[in-house]
C-alpha cells in the first residue's frame, strides 16, 4: 500500500475503484430515486443558466475582437497571448469557470433539492457540468445536452468520506438512510482492496435486464492489487522488466518481445461469440421501419427526412422541432437495443482486461505508437466520386470499428495496470519513428498504402506489416524518436522464427480475423 507523503494531496496519490452491489429494499430504492431526480434537476438548471451565459459570452465585444486576433494569420505571438488572456478574463466575467459553476450550484439548489443533495455532491454535479462546457469552450464538443427523465443510468459522487453521503463500515449512508453493502464471500481480491484507505465513494444506478440496480463505487488509495489463486500464486503471470513493442490498429493488435510474438483482434468476443452485431443491425432496421410507419409526414417520396420548414405545424413541439410519434413496439425495441449495448460494453471491458494480462505476460516495458483515434473516427472532408458516373463515395472512415473495438480504452487500461505493477508505457513519436514505413536493413523509409499488408525487406523477406511495426516499436531508442537499427539487425532472426510460428497459428484460427489483417486462411 503506497504511503501518503506529507505535502502530497489526496488527488495526487494513485486511486483504484471497487464497485459492489447494494442490498436495497423497495422503499429505499424509491428514496434513492428522489435523490437522483434532484441531481438531474440541478444539472439541467445549471445547463439552462450557463447556456444563456455562453450565448452572452459569444456576443460580447471582447470575444469578437479576441477571436478575430486568434484567427488572423498575421497576428504576432504577443498579440495572440494577450487575446487569450482577454478571453480567459471574459469567461470569468460570465461565470464560465469551475468556481463559477460550483458557486451557481449553491444558488440554484434551494428547498427540497438542498435537503436531498449534500454540499459536496452538489459540487461534483457542478464539476460534471463544467466538464461538458469546457469541451464546448475548447472546441472539442459541439453542444451540451440536458439529462432526460427517462434515462435511468446515473452516477453521484462525493468529494470526501464525511457528510450525509458516505461509506461507513460495510454500509452506505445517504440522506440518513443506511443501506448494507453486499460483499462476496471468501474473495481475496476484495479483502485486499478493503485494506486501502477510502478516499470517497459514489452511487451508481444501472438498468440490467430491465431491472434497476444500485451499486456503490469505493475510490481507494493506491494501485489495485494483483489477483491471486487460492494457493497464493499470481493468477496471471507477469514478465517483469521485459520490453514489448505493440502495434495497434482500429480492430487488431500485434506485439513483439523476446518472450514471443502474438497477434489478434481487439474484443474478439463481441463479433464472433456473442453475434451481437447482427442482432443490433436487425433491431436498428426494425426501429427504422416502425418510425417510418408511425411518422409518414416526416419522409418524402425518396425516403429522406423532410426539411424542418416542410413539417406540418401539428407535428412540431413547443420548441419548433419535430414531434416524433413513438409506438410501443419501438420502445420495446429500444429497450432491447440498450440491453445489447450494455452486454457488448461489459464483454468489451472483460476482453480488454484479459488482453492486458496477455501483454503483461510478455513484458512490462511497453512501447506503442502514439495514435489519435478520435481523428480516425471523423468523416472525411474531401468528397470523392467513384468510376461510375454520378456515384459519390461514402465519407465514413473507421467510426464503427473504433466504437466496437475501443483501442483507446485498451491502451488506457494497459497503462494503468502497467503502472500498478511498477512498469511503464511509452508512446513513440509517430511522425519520427514511422514504424510502418521503415526498413531496418536499408534504414530507408518507404510510404505504403493501406491495402499493402506485407513489407518486403532488402533481402526479399516478406513480413506482415503490423507484426513488423510491433518489432520496430520494440526497438525504439530511449528518446522514443528514432529506431535502434543495430538492435533490430541483432534480434530480427529470432523474431522472424517466432513470427512464422504465429502466422501458422493464425492461419489455423477458427475465430474472426478481418481481411485487412492480411493472413491467408
Amino acid at each position: 500500500m503506497p504511503i501518503h507523503r506529507p505535502g502530497q494531496t489526496v488527488r495526487e496519490t494513485p486511486t483504484h475503484v471497487l464497485t459492489l452491489p447494494l442490498d436495497v429494499e423497495p422503499w429505499q430504492a424509491a428514496d434513492l430515486g428522489k435523490t437522483f431526480e434532484a441531481a438531474r434537476l440541478l444539472y439541467n438548471s445549471l445547463v439552462r443558466y450557463f447556456l444563456k451565459q455562453y450565448d452572452l459570452y459569444l456576443k460580447s465585444r471582447q470575444y469578437k475582437i479576441s477571436a478575430a486576433v486568434l484567427t488572423d494569420k498575421k497576428a504576432t505571438k504577443a498579440q495572440k497571448f494577450r487575446a487569450r488572456r482577454v478571453l480567459a478574463n471574459t469567461r470569468e466575467k460570465f461565470g464560465l469557470s469551475r468556481t463559477g459553476f460550483e458557486s451557481k450550484s449553491s444558488d440554484l439548489c434551494k428547498g427540497w433539492l438542498a435537503d436531498r443533495l449534500y454540499s459536496m455532491v452538489r459540487q461534483r454535479i457542478a464539476n460534471d457540468c463544467w466538464a461538458a462546457f469546457s469541451k464546448l469552450l475548447s472546441g472539442k464538443g459541439k453542444q451540451v445536452k440536458f439529462k432526460s427523465y427517462y434515462d435511468k443510468e446515473a452516477t453521484l459522487r462525493n468529494k470526501w468520506t464525511q457528510g450525509d453521503f458516505r461509506y461507513d463500515n460495510g454500509f452506505f449512508i445517504c440522506n440518513k438512510i443506511t443501506i448494507p453493502v453486499k460483499f462476496p464471500k471468501d474473495d481475496a481480491y476484495v479483502a485486499e482492496c478493503m485494506t486501502h484507505r477510502v478516499k470517497y465513494c459514489g452511487l451508481s444506478r444501472r438498468v440490467i435486464r430491465g431491472k434497476v440496480r444500485y451499486y456503490i463505487s469505493l475510490y481507494l488509495e493506491g494501485f489495485a492489487p494483483m489477483k491471486v489463486t487460492p494457493d497464493g500464486e499470481l493468477k496471471h503471470s507477469v514478465a517483469l522488466g521485459s520490453k514489448v513493442g505493440i502495434d495497434i490498429g482500429t480492430q487488431t493488435v500485434t506485439l513483439s518481445s523476446r518472450n514471443g510474438v502474438w497477434g489478434g483482434v481487439l474484443a474478439a468476443e463481441i463479433g464472433s461469440v456473442q453475434k451481437m452485431q447482427n442482432q443490433l443491425r436487425r433491431i436498428n432496421r426494425a426501429m427504422d421501419r416502425s418510425r417510418r410507419a408511425t411518422n409518414p409526414w416526416a419522409f418524402d417520396e425518396d425516403g429522406q427526412i423532410v426539411d424542418i420548414d416542410q413539417v406540418p405545424a401539428e407535428h412540431k413541439n413547443k420548441y419548433g422541432r419535430r414531434d416524433w410519434a413513438v409506438s410501443k413496439r419501438y420502445e420495446a425495441l429500444k429497450t432491447r437495443r440498450k440491453e445489447l449495448y450494455r452486454k457488448q460494453a461489459a464483454i468489451r471491458r472483460l476482453s480488454h482486461r484479459l488482453l492486458v494480462y496477455r501483454v503483461l505476460s510478455y513484458g512490462t516495458e511497453i512501447h506503442v505508437e502514439k495514435m489519435n483515434f478520435s481523428a480516425l473516427a471523423k468523416r472525411a472532408k474531401e468528397t470523392k466520386t467513384s468510376k461510375k458516373p454520378g456515384k459519390t463515395l461514402s465519407k465514413k472512415r473507421f467510426g464503427k470499428s473504433l466504437a466496437n473495438r475501443a483501442p483507446a480504452m485498451f491502451i488506457g487500461m494497459l497503462q494503468l495496470k502497467v503502472q500498478a505493477i511498477g512498469g511503464a508505457l511509452y508512446k513513440s513519436n509517430t511522425f519520427k519513428v514511422k514504424a510502418s514505413q521503415v526498413d531496418h536493413q536499408t534504414r530507408e523509409y518507404v510510404k505504403k498504402t493501406l491495402n499493402q499488408r506485407y513489407h518486403r525487406l532488402q533481402d526479399g523477406t516478406e513480413i506482415q506489416r503490423d507484426f513488423y511495426s510491433a518489432f520496430i516499436e520494440e526497438h525504439v531508442d530511449e528518446e522514443h524518436n528514432s529506431v535502434d537499427f543495430e538492435a533490430c539487425n541483432r534480434d530480427f532472426p529470432d523474431f522472424y522464427k517466432m513470427y512464422q510460428a504465429e502466422v501458422v497459428r493464425l492461419a489455423a484460427y477458427k475465430g474472426y480475423l478481418p481481411s485487412s489483417f492480411g493472413i491467408k486462411r
